[in-house]
């Protein structure tokens, strides 16, 4: 018995799947700007927010231990930060 999804359902899943993670997503910007954390989105930044992405897909994957799935919110966050940075139609005035 396969328990691989039709294409109909995997999309689906996945479109609730992003749905879901833009949310904590931008809860987890909240809070950390609420901690005074900011210049995510600074240039001068770029090379910092990659290196962490890095630190971060390693914790995600269990790299050197044990996997943790709560970084996946960070993952996203830094690598929508790295987007922003390289020239995405996003301004940083969006908001």
């Amino acid at each position: 018995m396969s328990t691989r999804l039709s294409k109909k359902a995997e999309l689906s899943a996945m479109y609730g799947g992003a749905d879901l993670m833009a949310i904590r997503m931008k809860e987890k910007l909240k809070r950390k700007a609420r901690q005074g954390l900011s210049g995510g989105l600074d240039q001068e930044n770029a090379w910092r927010v990659a290196q962490l992405l890095r630190v971060h897909v390693d914790r995600l994957t269990g790299h050197g231990g044990v996997s943790e799935p709560h970084q996946a919110i960070d993952v996203c966050n830094l690598a929508m930060m790295l987007w922003v940075q390289a020239g995405s139609p996003i301004k940083a005035t969006h908001v």
